[in-house]
């Protein structure tokens, strides 16, 4: 699979069913703000892992687990075709406890806000603010 077709593109992407849309088209930006978050998120893991002399923590396992289902998102936003939809692996509400059940853990860890959190601190800290704010 080549990262670019050798068409021209006239405005226009495809879509994972084939379908063909205008880049301004709003299913076009949702996906690719998904695909931004999960970068960040890449991002945010690589400078994690060299934080902590490479070990691998619950928290870096979970944002792995999180990339996946952010790619079950964006296939599945990019996807106007029932039929296409219906065959692609889909989410359900295990993936929303699981992401309940990560904010829930971190929030444990905290003392109670007393006011708003600056987004600033360490390099890692700095990252996951940005993915947050996507």
């Amino acid at each position: 699979m080549k990262i670019y077709t050798k068409t021209g593109d006239k405005g226009k992407t495809r879509l994972v069913d084939g379908s063909c849309v205008e880049k301004h088209n709003p299913r076009v930006e949702a996906y690719g703000t998904v695909d931004e978050l999960n970068s960040q998120i890449g991002l945010l893991i690589s400078t994690l892992q060299n934080q902590i002399a490479n070990q691998t923590t619950e928290q870096i396992k979970d944002l792995y687990k999180i990339q996946h289902h952010l790619f079950r998102i964006g296939s599945l936003v990019a996807t106007s075709e029932v039929e296409v939809l219906n065959k692609l692996p889909q989410l359900d509400f295990s993936h929303i406890h699981f992401l309940e059940h990560c904010i829930d853990a971190l929030d444990e860890q905290l003392e109670p806000l007393k006011n708003f959190i600056l987004p600033t601190g360490s390099m890692g800290a700095s990252i996951a603010h940005v993915a947050r704010t996507i």
